[in-house]
């Protein structure tokens, strides 16, 4: 018997991850922070669920996990939490490696919401080190012309 069928049934089972995750997106549209962070806390720990054992290697499973702490990092984030969404960010950054590769462009936006955020906690230089390691490594993947290698240090530094 699903639980979508019986809801007295539903607390026996573990939470959907993508639901939590869901329902975290629309707590943050409706700016209910506090919401979303338990919503998005929930999806984490059940994509973590997911991602052990067989269903480590299941791109849908990584991914779900790297958007969930990606997004729970974003509202630690905007409520000031800036050491715990660093830390949430730096555990996102393999999970997208392992889907993209470490060398692809793809990983830009997170290298520049991990710079963003070191830059915010006080150390505003070890942000530009950050971005001018990884703009070394999109010049090494993509070549020296690329515009994602050589335009992708942003202006606020």
């Amino acid at each position: 018997m699903w639980p979508l069928l019986h809801p007295q049934l539903t607390d026996v089972f573990l939470p959907c991850p993508k639901q939590k995750f869901i329902d975290g997106v629309r707590d943050l549209s409706s700016n209910k922070l506090d919401k979303a962070v338990e919503h998005f806390s929930e999806a984490v720990a059940a994509a973590s669920r997911e991602l052990e054992g067989a269903g480590a290697d299941i791109p849908n499973n990584i991914e779900l996990a790297a958007l969930s702490k990606g997004a729970l990092g974003y509202v630690q984030a905007l409520t000031g939490q800036t050491e715990s969404a660093i830390k949430l960010y730096a555990e996102v950054l393999p999970l997208w490696q392992k889907i993209h590769g470490e060398k692809s462009a793809k990983l830009t936006s997170v290298y520049n919401d991990i710079a963003v955020l070191t830059e915010l906690s006080g150390a505003p230089q070890a942000a530009f080190d950050n971005l001018k390691a990884y703009q070394s490594i999109l010049i090494e993947a993509s070549g020296a012309d690329s515009m994602d290698a050589l335009a992708y240090v942003p202006a606020f530094f």
